[in-house]
């Protein structure tokens, strides 16, 4: 088993411990109509530039309501961003700064908890969860300082994320409302590149994320 596919258990029981501990935690209150949101959200985030630096892109999500203040949510989002200067962990240098591009496609699901009364506007909440991705990364190629050339590939596998988010929601009418969060993406990676100009190898494991994402929803 890799060392992404070993943490991928632990994680999945974590998210349903956290899940069925949303489902007990109030009496059910709602009308059946109300419980679904759909909706839209770009996000915004940052990495460093080991494996990849700043990421933005589109999300679609859905939440279902299990009572008042529990809900469960899922996402599919397809974020992009630059790797940068992949060259440099095999100890080279370049004359000029060539990164490579990561493109990501995320699935998500969480457990979530919102406070306030449900009648207000205004409503903060709190969400933990998982998400799984096979990030795809550019081969990427140039010249090496003092001369020779590098050409680098890079096999990213799969990575599990445990993610934590924080934010509002404001209903602007009886269906429809804006949404924005803070949110920290724990990466369990390992990343495998190999130059071909000179088969050396090199690797990349586990990194955090932080960032934000705003979104636009619809209830019903």
């Amino acid at each position: 088993m890799t060392k992404t596919g070993s943490r991928t258990a632990p994680l999945l029981l974590l998210f349903m411990a956290m899940t069925f501990a949303g489902m007990a935690a109030a009496p059910e209150t709602l009308a059946a109509e109300d419980r679904w949101a759909v909706g839209i959200r770009y996000n915004v985030l940052t990495a460093g530039g080991e494996p990849t630096n700043d990421q933005m892109g589109f999300g679609v999500f859905g939440r279902y309501r299990l009572n008042d203040d529990w809900l469960l949510g899922f996402s599919l989002d397809q974020n992009s961003g630059d790797f940068e200067t992949p060259y440099k962990l095999f100890g080279n240098n370049s004359p000029e700064d060539i990164d490579s591009t990561v493109d990501s496609t995320i699935f998500s699901a969480w457990i979530e908890q919102e406070f306030g009364p449900r009648d207000r506007k205004l409503r903060w909440f709190w969400a933990a969860g998982v998400g799984f991705t096979s990030p795809d990364v550019d081969d990427v190629s140039g010249p090496l300082t003092g001369g020779g050339t590098f050409d680098i590939t890079t096999d990213a596998g799969s990575e599990t994320l445990l993610s934590v988010t924080g934010g509002f929601r404001w209903a602007f009418s009886k269906r429809f409302g804006l949404e924005a969060g803070l949110r920290i993406d724990q990466h369990f990676a390992d990343w495998e590149l190999s130059d071909r100009a000179n088969g050396t190898t090199a690797t990349l494991d586990d990194y955090t994320a932080y960032g934000a994402n705003i979104g636009f929803h619809f209830r019903f």
